[in-house]
């Protein structure tokens, strides 16, 4: 596989996570324009959640009957489209409209790309172009909102939609131009909901991918924590200005670029198991660092108080690819649809915490700090007790009727 093709994938990972985190910092701003409360400005946001976790069960599924290539373009035509008419929506009801519509498209980059790396690549190949994708994936909601804070600054926030319309016409006509097939027509699989019910439970039912899933996403909580959190650990903990939440995203995308970028040059050199156990050594030991700083400190202060974090980060881009990985190969025969339920469970984790679990545990850095450590120490357990460590290899079949 091309390295293009890799950059391609890894832009295509990267809409949903912008869909996200890009307009945030415009949500007041469209609140008054368009004369809405708050609280309908946020349901957009939970709108497009619920559209992006519905179609992700979907995606994987068309993808393992139709081919990866038109499931892929066609969604990310779609993503332009809905994109560029959020930017012309003139009241709440079609903001709302546009923002599912856009939800539902934006999926497909993240869960048929790491089903074609699959088709294309094995071992160490694979977990090469997967730590690449990975990197672009956890480095959109970092940018995100700093891209969306500037638009909305000099254009306005239908700036932000019409960048995310461009953006997306960009990777279509370089998909259109470039990415072929990989999935051959003779190992397509029957499209029916019956089948497609069998697949998925099979899928749901082992309890070596759940243990893999549930895994990778506690991994994620690194990001999804802070992210959750960024309002009031950035303003009331740390007292810093809104412009200043680089302080915090700037060390986990830093930890993350670099820890992907050793977990791609090392694939070849070390052994999953490896990869495991350093990558989980780091993300304690700086998870329970962080924790010690601010049990001890009475006034956190940049930047030692996100040093921490970016270690965090390095470990999980480390930790994470060995784990989704090893959860979709166990199903070779029906990967789009085991990419589905991995991408749909972990979409689903991150909005709990984000969403339920951030607010319970503010404003206290601390208790922030020690809900990492115990997720850390959690997920170790989870791939500890599952086995992988001495069978990091070990496959069962798993066809599609």
């Amino acid at each position: 596989m091309k390295f293009t093709h890799i950059l391609l994938l890894a832009g295509l990972s990267m809409l949903g996570p912008l869909g996200i985190d890009m307009y945030l910092p415009a949500m007041p701003t469209i609140s008054e324009q368009l004369g809405a409360t708050s609280w309908v400005i946020q349901l957009s946001l939970s709108a497009y959640l619920v559209g992006l976790a519905a179609m992700m069960l979907v995606y994987g599924a068309l993808s393992d009957r139709l081919g990866r290539r038109p499931v892929l373009l066609w969604s990310t035509a779609a993503f332009s489209l809905c994109s560029l008419a959020v930017a012309c929506s003139t009241n709440t009801e079609q903001l709302l409209l546009f923002r599912i519509l856009q939800g539902l498209s934006a999926g497909a980059g993240g869960v048929v790309g790491r089903a074609l790396i699959q088709d294309s690549l094995q071992g160490a190949a694979a977990m090469r172009a997967m730590s690449q994708v990975i990197m672009a994936f956890v480095l959109a909601p970092a940018v995100a909102p700093l891209i969306g804070g500037y638009l909305l600054d000099a254009l306005g926030w239908r700036a932000i939609f019409l960048a995310q319309a461009g953006f997306g016409t960009i990777l279509f006509i370089w998909a259109q131009v470039q990415l072929g097939e990989t999935l051959k027509p003779a190992q397509r699989a029957t499209l029916s909901l019956r089948s497609m019910g069998a697949s998925y439970l099979k899928v749901a039912k082992d309890a070596h991918f759940q243990a893999m899933v549930l895994a990778s996403s506690l991994t994620f909580m690194v990001f999804s924590l802070y992210i959750g959190a960024a309002s009031w650990f950035v303003l009331q903990v740390l007292k810093l200005q809104v412009t200043q939440f680089g302080w915090v995203f700037m060390p986990l995308v830093a930890g993350a670029m670099l820890g992907s970028a050793v977990s791609a040059r090392q694939a070849s050199r070390w052994s999953r198991s490896k990869h495991l156990l350093v990558g989980y050594a780091v993300l304690l030991s700086a998870s329970a660092c962080n924790s010690v700083y601010f049990i001890c400190v009475d006034t956190p202060a940049v930047p030692f108080a996100v040093l921490a974090l970016g270690v965090a980060s390095f470990g999980f881009a480390l930790v994470n690819p060995c784990l989704c990985l090893i959860a979709v190969e166990r199903h070779a025969g029906c990967k789009g649809m085991a990419n589905s339920l991995l991408s749909f469970e972990q979409t689903l984790f991150f909005a709990a915490v984000t969403g339920l679990l951030c607010s319970v545990l503010a404003p206290s850095a601390t208790a922030l700090a020690a809900a990492l450590l115990f997720a850390g120490l959690l997920s170790a357990c989870v791939v500890a007790c599952s086995g992988i460590l001495q069978h990091p290899f070990n496959r069962v079949s798993a066809g599609s009727s």
